[in-house]
This record gives structure tokens, C-alpha cells and sequence, in this order.
């Protein structure tokens, strides 16, 4: 059967029999897809070092007849292996690669999950990058590529938004309402989740903006992706 050259993430990983893995990999050209790398697991196997977390790996496979395909070589391109050095970082991608297998089980298309993987590693590797700015883009993305992007422009009662406002968020609806007394959200709020969704990070890291702000949008916009989206926790 004839070999496939892909570039590949490793989602996922499993120990199987005594030497070999069951590899979960998202690639650019084929989707997700299920190999089995035969004897792995040894000292000297070739296979080892190109099917690594926290890179991009570039593999050769032959599909089986079922879901499982055969790992044939494999090196690792890119690794980034700054975002070993921050354990909150760290565990953050762990929980965006579970994310990222569970929103691909049923997507015939994943190039849209292959760039986003992409540059999350690209932004997450460089400390000069907050974490809650990565984490606000990347669910930012999500939520438009999926059709639940926010309504930034009305809330619930189809009133503009505007400036010296407060307002609370309705996660069911996707929009704010007007709280005068205890809204959590600000018009700063609100411009800053505008830029969010048009920038990208080097753009978006150019902007003065209290770290507090940031982290309010970070755990919205994950909320916001969990709620629609039923990713894990």
C-alpha cells in the first residue's frame, strides 16, 4: 500500500503490548490520524524521537485497512521546548490537546485546527507572550470557527453597547446585559474582546492592557468554548 508524508501533532499517546504506542496524530493534509509506532518503546528504535509532544514531527505512514495506520519513520521539525521551563504553560497545552482531539473526532476538515495548534505553539513558546493573551486568541478561534462567536455589537435587548456602562454575560446567549450596579465587564472589556477577534497575537501583545482585563476575557472566552463546544475540563 502506498506510503503518505504528512507533517503531524501528536494529540495523544498510548503504551501498547511491550515495545510499541498507539500515536493520535492531527496532520496538515490528512486529518487525524490513528498509528501504530512498532517497537517504540526500545532503546534504540529510530521512531522514538518524531513522534514528541510539544513538536512538529514530520512522519511517514502506510494506512491499514481498519483506523489504524503503520508508522514508518518519523523526525521531529520544530520543538519548542521553552514552554517546558513554565509549568502553568505547560499544563495549559496538555488540556488545548485534549480540547483539540475531542473538537476533531467528528471534523472532516482539520486544517482549521492544524494552524491553530501551529501558532498556540509558535506564541506559547515565547515568554514575551502572556498566557492569558494565547489562551484568549486561541478561544476566540474557536468559538467563531465553530459559529458561536460573541455579539459585540448589542446586548440581549438589541441595545449598541457603549462606553461608562457595566454589564454581566449571559454564556446561553452569548451577549451582555446592562448591569448598572454589578456588571463584571466594562466598555474596555468589550473593545479589548473586539480586537481579540480581528488581531493576532504579535499585534495583540502591542496592546497596554491591564493584565486583570486579560484574564476576566481568558476565563469567558473558555467558558464561552466549553459551554457550546462540550470540551473537557
Amino acid at each position: 500500500m502506498k506510503q503518505l508524508v504528512d507533517s503531524a501533532f501528536v494529540l495523544r499517546r498510548q503504551d501498547f503490548g511491550e515495545a510499541d504506542r498507539i500515536v493520535v496524530c492531527l496532520t496538515k493534509n490528512n486529518g487525524i490520524v490513528t498509528v501504530i509506532a512498532k517497537g517504540v518503546r526500545k532503546s534504540k528504535s529510530k521512531l522514538a524521537g518524531g513522534i514528541e509532544l510539544l513538536a512538529e514531527n514530520a512522519i511517514v505512514f502506510v494506512p491499514g485497512r481498519g483506523e489504524m495506520a503503520t508508522l514508518i519513520s518519523s523526525r521531529m521539525t520544530a520543538h519548542y521546548t521553552k514552554i517546558l521551563t513554565d509549568i502553568t504553560r505547560l499544563q495549559w497545552l496538555y488540556t488545548v490537546l485534549a480540547d483539540i482531539a475531542r473538537l476533531t473526532t467528528h471534523e472532516e476538515d482539520t486544517s482549521f485546527y492544524y494552524y491553530l495548534l501551529s501558532y498556540t505553539y509558535q506564541t506559547l513558546d515565547k515568554p514575551e507572550y502572556p498566557l492569558w493573551l494565547v489562551q484568549s486568541w486561541l478561544y476566540s478561534q474557536i468559538l467563531s470557527h465553530s459559529g458561536h462567536a460573541l455579539n459585540l455589537q448589542t446586548d440581549v435587548d438589541g441595545e449598541l453597547l457603549t462606553e461608562n456602562k457595566k454589564y454581566t454575560f449571559i454564556l446561553e446567549q452569548g451577549s451582555f446585559f446592562s448591569s448598572v450596579n454589578d456588571g463584571a465587564y466594562t466598555d474596555e472589556h468589550i473593545k479589548l474582546l473586539r480586537l481579540i477577534t480581528t488581531l493576532k497575537p504579535e499585534a495583540l501583545r502591542r496592546i497596554r492592557v491591564d493584565e486583570s482585563i486579560w484574564s476576566d476575557l481568558a476565563r469567558l472566552l473558555e467558558n464561552m468554548c466549553r459551554y457550546h463546544n462540550h470540551m473537557v475540563r
